[in-house]
């Protein structure tokens, strides 16, 4: 409903409450996470992820908190050390995490040591962060930049994927289905 601050606040009085089962607690969470991201305060964040990651190291849940907190450290910009989180996420034991890790991986290796500055990746990090967070107006500002701040950018392929992203969220089928193409 756009309302983070109500659902923080729900989701903190969940967590607080005694005897509560582990797996559910833990699966609030990563959502409590997920809401604290979305209203820009990453080190709550990472804490809960990081909470999440300690307390199911062996298990589905621990391996996507983990991949969230690559995911949180590749929207910071800190792109070494989120590929070298995602490395130990490939060989994660579903298919889904596998597979996230795998794309975010081959993502950062494809746009990241091509020249001395991650300038551009950094940008592009930033709009998927956007529209994590539902900001889709400066998302589309940023995306639309892009092209004209970094011509001929291996990344263009991935800007037109992000924008189609973008217009599908926006419930625009014809415009994204061309952004696809």
């Amino acid at each position: 409903l756009n309302d983070q601050a109500r659902g923080i606040k729900l989701l903190e009085s969940i967590v607080a409450l005694p005897r509560l089962q582990q797996q559910f607690l833990g699966e609030c969470k990563l959502l409590l996470g997920d809401a604290y991201l979305m209203q820009n305060a990453i080190w709550e964040a990472k804490l809960v992820y990081g909470q999440v990651d300690k307390q199911f190291k062996e298990d589905v849940l621990g391996q996507e908190a983990k991949f969230r907190n690559a995911r949180l450290t590749y929207y910071n910009g800190e792109f070494e050390w989120a590929k070298s989180q995602l490395d130990v996420l490939k060989t994660a034991t579903t298919q889904l995490i596998s597979n996230n890790a795998i794309d975010l991986a081959l993502l950062l290796q494809d746009n990241t040591g091509l020249d001395s500055t991650t300038e551009a990746m950094e940008e592009y990090a930033n709009a998927e962060f956007l529209l994590f967070q539902n900001k889709v107006d400066k998302c589309t500002e940023i995306l639309n930049m892009i092209p004209f701040k970094y011509p001929n950018h291996q990344l263009q392929d991935e800007v037109y994927y992000l924008q189609a992203k973008l217009e599908q969220k926006k419930g625009n089928m014809l415009e994204a289905k061309q952004l696809y193409k």
